[in-house]
């Protein structure tokens, strides 16, 4: 190549390149209410690289003060790396998603706190309602076309309480995510709870499941949800209550 045309071309290179960075995060608000359904952002400021917004709505739920930072030399191999974080005082959240052109996405080091209400919005158990709070510290979640791939961390229900498809209270309960194979295992434990549980939920890549857990009760227990309980499970000599059970998502 010649002087010329290396100067040229890094010329190009350079007015692309600025004219990208310099692009308003406006550009995002207005492409998001496009492609995604029951996202808005709101009072976007800086550029699509690093910028910030007085607001993130997902679904209804907000987050306050947004910062996000998207690395440039990852486009290069085919993905977005994108750093963010709400500096929320109901629900503090931060984490990194990187996401391929293929339609992988990984999410690492995702902590924050969020209501229990969202998981009326996975599609597999939309069914249930649930109020309380979650304390979220996932090292990692991949996912694909197919759905859940892989996830590794920690999911703590605080101050629990079913409300669909029926009510009881569940107190505080733990979730232990790792990865087993093709496999995710979801360990379920009860943190002093007014029902006692211990037991494994195993989410396979069929999108078959295998939920196996242990019931205990307590004088604190909700009368309603332990007759439910008592009806689908199957009582072992030491009093606690076995519920077993295969199914698909």
């Amino acid at each position: 190549m010649s002087v010329r045309a290396a100067v040229i071309v890094a010329g190009c290179a350079s007015f692309f390149v600025s004219l990208v960075v310099m692009t308003p995060a406006s550009i995002v608000t207005h492409f998001g209410k496009q492609m995604m359904d029951g996202v808005q952002l709101y009072k976007p400021q800086g550029s699509i690289w690093s910028g910030q917004a007085g607001s993130l709505s997902v679904q209804g739920i907000v987050f306050h003060n947004v910062v996000w930072k998207l690395a440039p030399l990852p486009i290069l191999a085919g993905e977005l790396d994108l750093a963010f974080s709400a500096r929320d005082e109901l629900h503090p959240l931060k984490g990194n998603i990187v996401a391929g052109f293929d339609g992988d996405i990984r999410a690492n080091n995702i902590k924050g706190i969020l209501p229990a209400n969202m998981i009326s919005y996975i599609k597999a158990i939309s069914f249930i309602g649930l109020e309380g709070r979650l304390n979220i510290n996932l090292k990692e979640l991949r996912i694909d076309e197919q759905g859940l791939k892989a996830a590794t961390g920690e999911i703590l229900l605080s101050n629990g309480r079913l409300t669909l498809p029926l009510q009881g209270n569940l107190g505080n309960i733990k979730l232990t995510l790792s990865n087993q194979g093709n496999n995710i295992i979801i360990r379920i434990n009860d943190l002093h709870a007014p029902i006692g549980i211990d037991g494994t939920l195993k989410l396979q890549p069929n999108h078959h499941f295998n939920f196996n857990a242990r019931f205990t009760p307590t004088p604190f227990s909700d009368a309603i949800l332990l007759s439910l309980i008592k009806n689908a499970a199957r009582q072992q000599p030491d009093g606690r209550l076995q519920i077993q059970y295969n199914g698909s998502y």
